[in-house]
């Protein structure tokens, strides 16, 4: 008889154990998973705007910044995926040859900033390579 109540109280005790084991690592995994398909958007949302804006400021480095008189001015990204990006500002900031076109999330929490800093070219006076 007390074989038995040994053999039931290992038993348990092992069962114990072991459903503590699976709660520690089914935990973390069940977070991940959950977790993953927010962080692929928030990757994808990055992607998108990292290429919006470094052809904006392609664009805008070839020369068509001259066009835009020196200061701060609001500016629109082009492109069919803008609307897959949370609500945010962009701003073009010119300084003479420098320009700086920058994004900003309406809410910090949505997406951190994107900065890019360069030269505005002058297309008259730059000399074609044969």
């Amino acid at each position: 008889m007390a074989n038995r109540i040994k053999c039931a109280a290992f038993l348990a005790t092992e069962a114990v154990v072991a459903m503590g084991i699976l709660t520690a690592v089914a935990l973390p995994l069940a977070y991940g998973f959950l977790q993953a398909p927010r962080r692929i958007a928030a990757d994808y949302q990055r992607t998108v705007l990292l290429e919006l804006v470094d052809g904006e400021a392609e664009i805008l480095a070839a020369g068509a910044g001259r066009v835009v008189s020196d200061g701060s001015h609001p500016w629109t990204l082009r492109g069919a995926s803008v609307t897959n990006l949370p609500p945010g500002k962009t701003t073009f900031v010119r300084a003479g040859a420098k320009g700086r076109l920058e994004w900003r999330a309406q809410d910090q929490r949505k997406g951190r900033p994107v900065i890019r800093e360069f030269l505005i070219q002058n297309p008259a006076l730059t000399q074609r390579q044969p």
